[in-house]
Order: structure tokens, then C-alpha cells, then sequence
């Protein structure tokens, strides 16, 4: 099996020979994104459609094939309120009814066609035999408001609808309305335009204000402004080309949520910057700490920082690839949007980074905090120095390791025969190969002056995270260092079982749109049901023609009708039927009648006609519930209504189905959480297993039960606390307002990234303690210098995290908001909490079960000063080996550092 080691000598020698190839590719990928990647902003939706094997999808499939004609058609509502007027209809010589057709001519003139019908309170005559539909256009006892309903046709084109939506919100302000009258829009649709344009603008804060702000933090830690230009190009090539390609996927497949556009550029900008502060801080570290320069200074800088990458990248995208396991095209369309980006940010920056660092070694290895006001760090001038071109790569074919002209006589630079023994942290090396395991304290770092070592060792005895760590691990009170964080977080994670989820579509609609202010208005006087009518199908094709045309199928409409108003909030006013027209039933024999003599019997005719097929095998019972059918309410009602139609003792020659947008959403949601523990746990235990494997490390998936499933269970109950119990409401900020229930998509698309964002800080500070580990310094040594070198890079690269979620936070938009909150303060508990509190306590108490069942180096141990450790510093390595202080171990302290760990935790005498 060829190792760790060869393979990234491969990799690094394609990037060497093809860096400019590589650089001019990824600058035309960046072009094409840029023609193509912005119309993804208005390629999305709101709408969902329901998973096979629901009822729903049946219902749906049946509403389609029995009436096509009423299965897409969209709804929108005018509102109309006259503030000081006594009567709506009649103020102003009738002025109302002018505005309602101008609006209503205004909207069928746009695309003729688009709209197919309308409805008004002028549109039927002023008798009895019309009362009651006239009356839908009325709220009871509010004179000074109206409705009128227009149907359109079915689109999913969101950039035809925003025109729509634009066109008559037009009209309306063309109007010049007085101050005390207002009409309003509404409609499904509308809240998806509010909801795109929502989307963009907070594309573009991010764009303004985030991306600026983390890029200043970059510029800080690697203290050069040169370096800033690669995370621009990647950030850039990054976002552009994974909005194109999911614009081209939208074409074929489902359309995103209207939010994944600001979701998937947050953690653009957030991976792809960390991803380069891990690499550019490496690559930094390697030349000034390590004396390298050219492609060597790159090559180790990759080797080491780019392993952190790949591991991170490929568990995101792991966490995100689980998602598109569920059926819902809603919920599969969020998880291949953060897939893709992530896998860009992963593919892009190990191979353009490193191309642009060899392609233009002398200007990125001039570190510069800012330009022309601060001094220039050159490596160029240490006595090793000289060469200014890094293009004469020579490549040493032997080994594969790639040396700048420049090192070939630079002693403090290794030999490429030095790494034929190296070791890699993933477990695997060349020695291996040859059945040796050849264990060297350090000797593939160059060798530094004793001057060096001494100023770095003093810098690290003065550093805030070698001193807070050495306090925290000390022992006994490593111990309280576990058990206090844990106790305090309790409280909130327990919070976490009063989760309850929200279906209602103004949480994905700007608070301040002009689609809510709608919606409030309507609300407090309309039942919202009439802008989305739901529909019980009775499907007697079975019979053949003419099956509705019987008193049978009438009493069976009939009972359903008042079983529905029996056992829920729905009047008699707000169900028809054709055998329940005006709240009341209406036998086949009256029917009949009426249809024979249409000029005697209204609207009913029409009705008729409208609510049955073709055929007249197949009727309608249509429903405009009181409450908004994409509220919280929904999944009650729907539970309802199936009860009725599957035990209501309904004849069994009849099919039954509950069809409309709000019920598909109820059966996405139901399926979604129904299979979203099975696919967690099975995401989680394969994610476990890879890092186990790759770090060779059973003690992992335990270990991440106190670092990872406690900490995440915190957050989300702290989320449950603030928006559904309302605990920050006094802070008087909507971004963290409670709304009784998080909207359903948040908790799906942040468990993936909470889990893959902690797994990456995670990573990253192992990664650097199996390194020194492996090199032959004792446990406690590796993490105190592990979390010194470490621990600035991770609180930088947290605090770009929470920059790039936390400009979320100032949306309009609730289900961001949501989104954001977490994010952000995951970020923060993991970066200032857990990676530098939690995670160096447990590996202390851990020591050698952190590596078993590889094996590490155990004698002639160093310290982290690199000195012989001392018998205290063995102890203190072994303490846990036994459970007991160092002292108590007694005789086991000598043969545990040779016997198997198993064996000295069961037998330790």
C-alpha cells in the first residue's frame, strides 16, 4: 500500500509542474461563474412538493389527473382598507370599485393570459341567491375593508413572477392612494419575490460588510496584506462557480429554498478564509520558525495544514451529503447546495492556493502587515537567502520531495532522504512498509540555533494559551475543568426535548416586506385559508361516468362536510361541497333541480361545474380554513381531516384524498423529522469512524460524546430558549425575538454544520498533537504545544466564522435569523470553550488511550521544551492510565511505559 507520504508527494509534484495550468483554470471558471452564477439567486422557491409514498404525493397525483384545471392555478388577494371611512364599498362615489378594476385590468393585461379569473364583490348580483358569496368579500363587522381574489396561472419561473408581483404593486402605487386607504398584495408567491429579494440584499451585506471585516482578521494573524489577495480568489471563484452549477442543477431538478443563496455564501466565506488562514499560517510558520523558503516552505505548509483542510472538507461535506438522503426535494436541494460549495472550497483551495504560493514565491513570502506605512519580514535576507525565483523547482526524484534551488545548501533545510522514515499523523508511513516503526524526536523539523529554541521556548512559557492550559490540565483539576463546563451547560441543553418546529411561511419572508404587512392586515380581519384553499378529492371514477350524479355520492360529500366542521375550527361557512353549498346540505334531488333551471338557481351551477371532472366521477369539497393553512395549526388539521376520511365509515367503493400546497408542506415535515435521528446518527457514526480511522484512534467516538454531543445539545437548547420561550425578547432585537417555533428547515441545515465546524477546530488541534506526539514528546507536552501554536489560529478562524454567520443576524428574515444564531454561537462556545477547555482536559485524562491502538513513541520522552521529560512529566503524561494521581500509581508507572494500555488499565499492578 503506497503511504500518506508518496501519495502527497504525487499530488504536490502534479501542483508544482501544472501551477500555472491550475491558475489560469480556476480564472475561467471564475469568469463563467460570474455570467452565470447570480441567476441562482432568483432560481429558487418556497413551494414543496411531497415525498413518494405519503399520502400526499398520492393526492397530489390524483388532484392532477382529476382536475388539472385547479390543481396549480396560484391565488392572490387585493386588500382594500379605508381607515375613516364608514363603508368601504361606498366611499367616495364608489372610488373602491374604480381602484379594484383598474388593479384587477392592470395584472390581465401583463402577459395576457397569465390571469385567469377574478372575483369581486361586484361581480354577482345584489340577491339573496348570491348573499352568501358575497359575503366571503366582507369581514363581519369591519365596513372599511374588502378582498377581491384573481387566479393566475401555475409558474416556477421566479424572475417571471418577481415581474408580475413588480407590475402590480406598480399599479397600485400608480393609484396615488390618500394616506387613510391602503390596498395590499398577497400571495403565496409574493412572499417567495419578498423572499428572493430578501435573499439578495443580505447577499450583498455580506458581500459589503462580513467578507471585509474576516478578511481583516486573516490580514492580522498571517500579518501580511499580500496574502489577502488568495482567499479573495478563492472566496470569489468559490461562491460564483458553486451558484452556477446549482443554477444548472435548478433547471433539471427541484429549486432551493429562497434562503440557501445567503446560506451557502456564509460558509463559502467562512471555510474558504479558514481554510486559508490554516494554510497561509503554516506556510508562514514554516519560514519564519523553520528556516524553509520556496517549495519547501509550501510543500510542508501543505503536508501538514493542508491534511487539517482535507479532513475538515471531506467530514462538511459528509455531514451535508447525509442530508440528501432524505426523500424531500426541498430538504435534498439544501444539502447538495452545501455540499457543492463546501466541496469547492475544499478542491480550490488545495490546489490554487499552493499554485499561487509557487508561482510567486518572493512576493508572498514578503511579509507585510499593511502596505508602504509598515516593515517588510523577508526571508530573503537570512544569510540562506538569495534566490528570487521559485519557478526552478528542482524535484528530487528519488523521494518525490520538492526543494527551491535555494535549499539545496541551506542546512537547516532537511534532506529529502530524512522523510524516507517520516511518519504522518493518519497513522501511516514508509516504514511501515518496511515492518520498522522508527521513532525520532523531531528530526524532520530543521534544526534551530540554541538561540532560537531558547527565545521560542520563552515565547511559549509567556503565552496566554500555554499558561491557561497548563493551569487547566493540571491535575487534580483537570478533573473540574470536565465537570463545571458540563454542569453549567445542562440546564440549557435539557431544554433541548421542548423543541417544537413551525411550518408558517412568514418566517422566510422579511419582517418589514411588504407581503407581511399584508398579511398582518388580512389576518386580523379575513380568514387567511382563502388565499390557499385546501381540497378533499372523492374519487368515484371507479363507478364510471356520472357517479357524482347520485344521492349516494351526495350524503357521502354531505357527512364529510360536517364531520370536518364537528371535530375542527372550520364553520359552515368556510366548507362547500356540492352537496353543501351555502352551510347546509343539499340532496341530489334539489341539485338536480337546480341545474335543470340555471336562471332559478344562482351561482350554483357554476359551482357545480367548477367542483366536478369531466365525467362527473370525481368531486371537490373545498375548504378556506380560518387560520393560515401554512401556520402552526396546519399539522392538526390535517391529522384531522385524514381522520375523517380513513374513519369516518365512509363508503369503501369511494377513494379519499386531502390535496393542497399546506398539506404537501405537513407531509415534508412529518417525513423529515420522522428519519432525521436515523440519518444523524447514521451521518455521525460514519463520520466517526473515518476520523477515527484516519487519526488511528478507537477512543475518538468517546471522546466526542463529551466534546461534541453535549456542547451541541447546549446550543440548540439555548435556541429553543430564545425562540420559542422568548428569553432575550427584553433585548427588544427581532433577530433574537422569540416566534413561538423555529421555522423546520433550521435545525436540518445547522445540526450538519454545527457538527462538521466543531469536528474541524477539533481536527485541527489533534492533527497538531499527534504531530508532536509522534515526534517523542510526552502527552501532556504535545498538548500544551499544541494549544499554544494552535490556539490564536482557532480563535481567529472562530472569530471569522462568527463574523461570516453572524451578518445573518442583521436580516429581516426569522428562518435566518435562526440560522445565524446558532451558527454564530456554536462557533464561539466551540472556539472559546471547548477546543481550548474541554478538548485539552479530556486528552490529558485520556494519555495513551488517545492513540490506541497505534502505537507512539515511549521512551526517551521529551517535554515541551524539548528537554528530557523529567519522571514528574512521565506521571503526569500516565496519570490516567489508572485513574489515580501519579503518586497512587505506584508500581505501574515503570511497565506502562512499555505494556499495551488495555492491559495496564485492567491489571495495573
Amino acid at each position: 500500500m503506497c503511504s500518506i507520504r508518496r501519495v502527497y508527494d504525487k499530488y504536490f509534484d502534479f501542483i508544482v509542474k501544472a501551477k500555472w495550468f491550475i491558475i489560469v483554470f480556476w480564472l475561467i471558471i471564475l469568469g463563467l461563474g460570474a455570467g452565470f452564477g447570480f441567476q441562482f439567486l432568483s432560481a429558487v422557491s418556497i413551494n414543496v412538493s411531497p415525498p413518494k409514498g405519503t399520502p400526499g404525493y398520492n393526492a397530489k397525483n390524483a388532484f392532477e389527473d382529476l382536475f388539472p384545471n385547479r390543481a396549480n392555478p396560484q391565488s392572490y388577494i387585493f386588500y382594500f382598507e379605508c381607515n375613516g371611512c364608514d363603508n368601504i364599498r361606498e366611499s367616495e362615489n364608489n372610488v373602491t370599485y374604480y381602484r379594484a378594476n383598474r388593479l384587477i385590468e392592470a395584472a390581465s393585461n401583463w402577459k395576457g393570459g397569465f390571469v385567469i379569473s377574478n372575483q369581486t364583490w361586484w361581480s354577482y348580483p345584489n340577491t339573496t341567491l348570491y348573499t352568501s358569496i358575497k359575503e366571503r368579500f366582507l369581514p363581519p363587522n369591519h365596513p372599511r375593508s374588502m378582498i377581491t381574489l384573481i387566479t393566475a396561472q401555475a409558474s416556477h419561473d421566479t424572475t417571471q413572477l418577481q415581474k408580475f408581483v413588480k407590475h402590480v404593486r406598480g399599479s397600485i402605487s400608480d393609484l396615488n392612494l390618500p394616506s387613510n386607504y391602503y390596498i395590499g398584495f398577497l400571495g403565496s408567491n409574493t412572499i417567495l419575490v419578498d423572499s428572493v429579494e430578501e435573499s439578495s440584499t443580505t447577499v450583498t451585506k455580506i458581500d459589503l460588510v462580513v467578507l471585509p471585516l474576516a478578511l481583516l482578521v486573516l490580514v492580522y494573524v498571517v500579518q501580511s496584506w499580500r496574502m489577502v489577495i488568495i482567499p479573495i480568489i478563492n472566496v470569489s471563484t468559490c461562491l460564483l462557480s458553486s451558484f452556477a452549477m446549482m443554477y444548472g442543477l435548478t433547471q433539471y431538478t427541484a429549486k432551493a429554498p429562497s434562503f440557501v443563496p445567503s446560506v451557502m455564501e456564509a460558509m463559502v466565506i467562512a471555510l474558504s478564509i479558514d481554510y486559508s488562514l490554516f494554510l497561509l499560517t503554516r506556510y508562514r510558520f514554516e519560514i519564519m520558525n523553520n528556516k524553509r523558503r520556496g517549495s519547501s516552505a509550501v510543500r510542508e505548509a501543505v503536508f501538514h495544514a493542508g491534511e487539517v483542510v482535507f479532513m475538515s472538507g471531506l467530514t462538511l461535506v459528509s455531514c451535508f451529503l447525509g442530508i440528501t438522503g432524505f426523500p424531500t426535494q426541498t430538504v435534498y436541494m439544501v444539502g447538495v447546495g452545501c455540499s457543492l460549495c463546501l466541496t469547492m472550497a475544499l478542491v480550490i483551495n488545495l490546489t490554487m492556493t499552493p499554485a499561487l504560493l509557487l508561482a510567486f514565491p518572493v512576493f508572498f513570502s514578503t511579509f507585510q502587515f499593511l502596505p508602504f506605512c509598515t516593515k517588510k519580514e523577508e526571508f530573503g535576507n537570512d544569510k540562506y537567502g538569495g534566490g528570487q525565483d521559485g519557478d526552478d523547482d528542482a524535484i528530487n526524484s528519488g523521494s518525490g520531495y520538492i526543494l527551491a534551488p535555494d535549499d539545496e545548501d541551506n542546512p537547516n533545510v532537511p534532506r529529502s532522504d530524512e522523510f524516507d522514515n517520516g511518519m504522518s499523523i493518519f497513522g501511516v508511513d514508509t516504514a511501515d512498509e518496511k515492518g520498522e516503526r522508527a521513532m525520532r524526536g523531531g528530526e524532520d523539523r530543521p534544526s534551530l540555533t540554541l538561540h532560537q529554541e531558547e527565545e521560542n521556548n520563552e515565547n511559549m512559557r509567556k503565552s496566554y494559551w500555554y499558561r491557561s492550559t497548563k493551569a487547566l490540565i493540571k491535575w487534580p483539576y483537570v478533573y473540574l475543568t470536565i465537570l463545571i463546563p458540563l454542569a453549567l451547560i445542562a440546564p440549557a441543553a435539557l431544554s433541548l426535548f421542548d423543541f417544537n418546529y413551525s411550518v408558517a411561511n412568514t418566517q422566510i419572508a422579511p419582517r418589514n416586506s411588504p407581503s407581511i404587512e399584508c398579511y398582518k392586515r388580512i389576518e386580523s380581519t379575513f380568514p387567511l385559508g382563502l388565499m390557499d384553499p385546501l381540497y378533499v378529492i372523492i374519487d368515484a371514477s371507479s363507478l364510471g361516468p356520472n357517479a357524482v350524479k347520485t344521492e349516494a355520492f351526495f350524503n357521502t360529500s354531505a357527512k364529510i362536510a360536517e364531520l370536518i366542521i364537528e371535530r375542527s375550527e372550520v364553520s359552515s361557512s368556510e366548507i362547500t361541497a356540492v352537496s353543501y353549498p351555502n352551510g347546509a346540505y343539499l340532496s341530489w334531488a334539489a341539485a338536480s333541480f337546480a341545474l335543470s333551471n340555471p336562471s332559478l338557481s344562482g351561482p350554483y351551477p357554476a359551482y357545480f361545474n367548477s367542483s366536478t371532472n369531466e365525467d362527473f366521477s370525481a368531486a371537490l369539497i373545498t375548504i378556506s380554513t380560518p387560520f393560515s393553512p401554512f401556520g402552526d395549526k396546519m399539522k392538526g388539521f390535517t391529522k384531522t381531516v385524514r381522520g375523517v376520511l380513513n374513519d369516518g365509515g365512509l363508503p369503501g367503493e369511494y377513494q379519499y384524498y386531502f390535496a393542497g400546497a399546506a398539506v404537501w408542506m405537513v407531509d415534508v415535515t412529518n417525513l423529515t423529522f420522522e428519519l432525521f435521528p436515523y440519518i444523524i446518527l447514521a451521518t455521525v457514526l460514519a463520520i466517526f469512524f473515518m476520523i477515527s480511522f484516519l487519526l488511528m484512534s478507537a477512543f475518538i467516538p468517546i471522546r466526542y460524546a463529551l466534546t461534541l454531543v453535549f456542547p451541541l445539545s447546549f446550543i440548540f437548547g439555548v435556541a429553543v430558549l430564545i425562540y420559542q420561550k422568548g428569553v432575550l425578547n427584553g433585548l427588544n432585537w427581532a433577530a433574537v425575538g422569540g416566534v413561538d417555533a423555529m421555522y423546520w428547515l433550521s435545525p436540518i441545515i445547522t445540526f450538519p454544520i454545527c457538527t462538521g465546524l466543531a469536528l474541524d477546530y477539533d481536527i485541527f488541534l489533534m492533527c497538531r498533537v499527534a504531530e508532536y506526539r509522534l515526534e517523542g514528546y510526552t502527552n501532556r507536552a504535545s498538548i500544551l504545544k499544541a494549544v499554544h501554536e494552535t490556539g490564536g489560529i482557532i480563535t481567529a478562524a472562530g472569530i471569522i466564522m462568527a463574523i461570516a454567520f453572524g451578518g445573518m443576524l442583521f436580516s429581516t428574515t426569522d428562518t435566518l435569523n435562526q440560522i445565524a444564531w446558532i451558527l454564530f454561537s456554536s462557533v464561539l462556545f466551540d472556539t472559546f470553550v471547548v477546543r481550548t477547555v474541554l478538548v485539552p482536559a479530556v486528552l490529558t485524562l485520556a494519555a495513551r488511550v488517545n492513540w490506541w491502538p497505534r502505537k507512539v513513541p515511549q521512551g526517551k520522552l521529551m517535554d515541551e521544551f524539548g528537554n528530557e521529560a523529567t519522571d514528574e512529566s512521565k506521571d503526569q503524561a500516565l496519570l490516567s492510565v489508572n485513574g489515580s494521581s501519579p503518586k497512587a500509581a505506584g508500581s505501574c508507572l515503570g511497565p506502562c511505559l512499555e505494556c499495551d494500555v488495555l492491559k495496564c488499565i485492567v491489571n495495573p499492578l
